[in-house]
């Protein structure tokens, strides 16, 4: 799976688009800085399941949990 997190724009590109560095919602902490904050598998008896058979991820900065700024804290996930 590959995941592509950002657009570098030509030098000749007038008005670059936000990516997810510089938008709304950006992923802009080292990924040391990362915490997880909580992880869903997908589980057949509860009939929940993201892609095939994929995993839910929350994961916040640590500056984020110590200041307890939940509404900074980011969802990924992955599947086969």
């Amino acid at each position: 799976m590959s995941t592509t997190l950002s657009r570098i724009p030509p030098a000749d590109d007038p008005a670059p688009k936000p990516t997810r560095e510089t938008g709304p919602g950006a992923v802009s902490a080292p990924a040391h800085e990362w915490r997880l904050l909580a992880q869903f598998i997908s589980d057949l008896r509860s009939k929940m399941m993201w892609g095939d058979f994929g995993t839910l991820y929350w994961l916040i900065t640590a500056e984020g949990l110590a200041a307890r700024r939940f509404d900074r804290a980011r969802m990924t996930w992955q599947c086969h």
